[in-house]
């Protein structure tokens, strides 16, 4: 997200700026991806999508939960998904 905010953004966020925001960056990344998203509806569907994911990863990193390769490749995939997604709402 924070390459599709500094480079592909109508109006893009450096990377300076993105980073400024220290421990708060990630709420603020996707604070700026949904207010760039014209419809509230496809702010808050791409907002839960990156939650969801963003509790995935903490399960995986912080609480020891083994992932198999399906629940593995789901989340690889949703990650994908999301990124296209994006890039079309965030460059058009």
């Amino acid at each position: 997200m924070k390459y599709l905010l500094a480079e592909k953004a109508k109006s893009p966020v450096s990377y300076d700026i993105q980073d400024s925001h220290g421990e708060d960056s990630h709420k603020y990344i996707l604070e700026e991806v949904k207010n760039r998203i014209g419809s509230i509806q496809n702010a808050r569907s791409i907002a839960e999508r990156v939650r969801n994911l963003r509790q995935q990863r903490v399960l995986a990193d912080y609480k020891n939960k083994r992932f198999d390769q399906a629940e593995s490749l789901g989340c690889k995939d949703e990650a994908d998904a999301i990124i296209r997604n994006l890039t079309k709402l965030l460059s058009a």
